[in-house]
């Protein structure tokens, strides 16, 4: 990969994994406050529902620091990114199917887009 490629593929990905954290809270903010979630939950399962999913916006925000300097200084080896991305292609992707199957298909599209995205990233690392 030519190392202007290499700056536009990995500074989109950053740039991306900060609207999808962002997105992502939004939707906390807004999940949160339906009384079906807040009343069918005890009080410590939601506590413990929001603590995991506001972790996603700060796995996400992780995301996009690495991709930002993997943009600067490129990846100290073809793997690195590999070994790093896999997970969160497969973990995004897992959500993405989760939500489209309980319901919340607004999700799905912006999951498979952000699993798509970063596979061509880890394709062509």
């Amino acid at each position: 990969m030519s190392t202007t490629t290499r700056k536009i593929l990995f500074r989109s990905l950053s740039a991306w994994y900060v609207v999808f954290a962002a997105g992502h809270v939004q939707y906390g903010f807004e999940l949160f406050q339906k009384p079906s979630i807040t009343q069918a939950l005890p009080a410590k399962d939601l506590a413990s529902y929001k603590a995991n999913f506001y972790g996603g916006a700060v796995l996400l925000l992780n995301m996009a620091y690495l991709h930002y300097r993997w943009s600067f200084e490129g990846l100290y080896t073809r793997s690195e990114i590999r070994i790093l991305t896999a997970p969160v292609m497969l973990m995004v992707s897992a959500i993405g199917l989760y939500y489209r199957h309980h319901g919340e298909v607004a999700m799905f599209p912006v999951l498979a887009f952000t699993a798509g995205f970063q596979a061509l990233a880890w394709v062509w690392a």
